[in-house]
């Protein structure tokens, strides 16, 4: 599941992130809803809630990644154990753990890796991950694995569509290789689902800046970082150099020392006109030339790649009409909930829920998704809807974005498309609500408190006295302290309690 900071050690440099800020709440109606905030600090031991398998996944300069279980639920997931001290006696410093957590946080895309809680002890820092079955993307090239042109062209835009979306965060990743990309064992169709991975190298890298630092992996660096000065279009040749690989089986500026390597990549020569890429189009190769454009003015930027011909070759929707029309259907219908409601979909579909349980509906995003740039817009929404309205598609895009846009930034982010496009009976049926009462450290006869549900409803703000009390007042209206399975039927139902304990019903 990738290498744990395998970067070059010459070539390692910390961030320059600084940490998200808590901003304060003063009323339920302002509290918003992203799958980073439930990124908990679980001040527990690590090993009280996970067992981890005997072989790691992954090992590097700082330590390994291993598949793990939670005990409370059997959830499969991945742990990155980060030792505060590596055997060079190098001490690893907080704030680069917490500014990759920060970085976990910010994120909301179907081709980013989860992130789920992590634990800090005396000696080591623990991540906990989401899992993906198929290895990284380095072991299915080592394998001898066939990628057809239309596998390739999959790979391709979903990991442009993740570093367009880091992009258009003002992040740089830094470190975008094959054993950064971890797959999902299943492909259909020549479609294979793809998640980015490590974010310890990852910067700001605001509009109009430079950065000096020498970050990532050597075979993958872009020339111009060796003049100590790059900025987002770094990532733009590594992705180039992926390509190239997966179609040639090489690297094309690998050399036999670190120094002949640096020297090729600063000549950066390669050729795509040798027998063995006669069979692939013009338009693939067009996009590798644009890529692995030696000067970074000239280097095409991830949104213009996102849009290359390449991608409208043999593309066909997923989906059938009727899938489409489905989902359509579910958008259009679809009604914001109390805020207890949205707080415990996005808890469940972020921290229980895999992403194999909607893989439909992700597929049914990127499809939506026009420009791979990761969220829905609001052309993209009128483009949708005149396929099923002959009239209005930009009223009926409205009221769905009115809706569904819970966060009020103009666009549909992921989990929100999720919470929309998932049967609400689905997500908070009995087994995934008592898993998540289980992550949260109770029993299934738990009591749930207030303060458990506070905790829940929002955990990445500080909540203002008066909101503290609202939230108080909506989720124990009868003087209660406490909630159980049985809460529900011995007391009168409003919508809200319905929600909140029909959960636990």
């Amino acid at each position: 599941m990738g290498c744990l900071c395998s970067a070059h050690p010459e070539f390692i440099s910390s961030t320059n992130m600084k940490p998200i800020s808590r901003r304060t709440v003063d009323s339920i109606a302002e509290i918003i809803y992203s799958p980073g905030d439930f990124i908990f600090s679980n001040s527990k031991s690590f090993y009280d809630i996970y067992e981890t398998d005997p072989v790691p996944l992954g090992a590097g300069l700082h330590g390994e990644i291993r598949k793990c279980r939670h005990k409370g639920t059997d959830a499969i997931r991945a742990v990155k154990i980060i030792k505060k001290e590596c055997k060079s006696g190098i001490y690893l410093e907080d704030a680069n753990v917490h500014r990759e957590v920060d970085v976990f946080k910010a994120l909301d895309h179907p081709n980013i890796l989860r992130m789920y809680e992590f634990f800090n002890s005396k000696t080591e820092y623990f991540l906990v991950l989401e899992y993906m079955d198929g290895g990284d993307l380095c072991d299915k090239i080592a394998s001898g694995f066939h990628f057809s042109e239309k596998i390739i062209r999959s790979i391709m835009r979903q990991i442009l569509s993740g570093v367009s979306y880091l992009h258009k965060k003002k992040l740089v990743h830094r470190d975008i290789k094959p054993e950064n990309i971890v797959l999902a064992s299943h492909i259909k169709d020549d479609e294979i689902t793809l998640k980015i991975i490590d974010f310890d190298l990852t910067a700001k890298c605001p509009q109009g800046t430079r950065m000096k630092q020498v970050a990532g992996t050597l075979e993958y660096m872009a020339p111009e970082i060796f003049d100590r000065s790059y900025n987002e279009k770094f990532d733009l040749w590594s992705c180039g150099v992926i390509m190239f690989i997966l179609f040639a089986g090489f690297n094309p500026f690998q050399g036999k020392s670190d120094a002949e390597t640096i020297r090729k990549i600063r000549r950066g020569r390669f050729n795509i006109e040798s027998p063995r890429w006669i069979n692939v189009s013009n338009d693939a190769k067009d996009l590798i030339r644009k890529l692995l454009e030696k000067d970074p003015e000239q280097r095409i930027s991830a949104e213009e790649a996102c849009a290359h011909p390449w991608f409208k070759a043999d593309w066909k929707e997923k989906e059938s009409d009727d899938d489409l029309s489905n989902i359509f259907n579910k958008l259009r219908n679809y009604q914001r909930s109390s805020k207890l409601t949205e707080s415990l979909s996005t808890f469940i579909l972020s921290q229980v829920m895999s992403y194999k349980n909607f893989m439909n509906i992700q597929s049914a995003f990127q499809s939506l998704d026009l420009n791979c740039d990761g969220v829905i817009s609001q052309s993209e929404l009128e483009s949708f809807a005149s396929c099923f309205i002959e009239s209005s598609p930009e009223v009926a895009a409205k009221e769905i974005m009115s809706q569904v846009d819970t966060d009020e930034n103009g666009v549909i982010d992921y989990y929100e498309f999720l919470r929309a496009c998932i049967d609400p009976k689905e997500i908070l049926c009995k087994e995934n609500l008592l898993k998540a009462l289980r992550m949260l450290g109770h029993g299934e006869n738990a009591l749930v408190t207030c303060s458990d549900l506070k905790k829940w409803l929002k955990s990445d703000s500080c909540l203002s006295q008066e909101c503290t009390q609202e939230i108080i007042d909506e989720l124990d209206p009868v003087g209660k302290e406490c909630f159980t399975p049985g809460y529900c039927e011995n007391h009168r139902q409003t919508a809200t309690q319905q929600i909140r304990i029909g959960l636990l019903a």
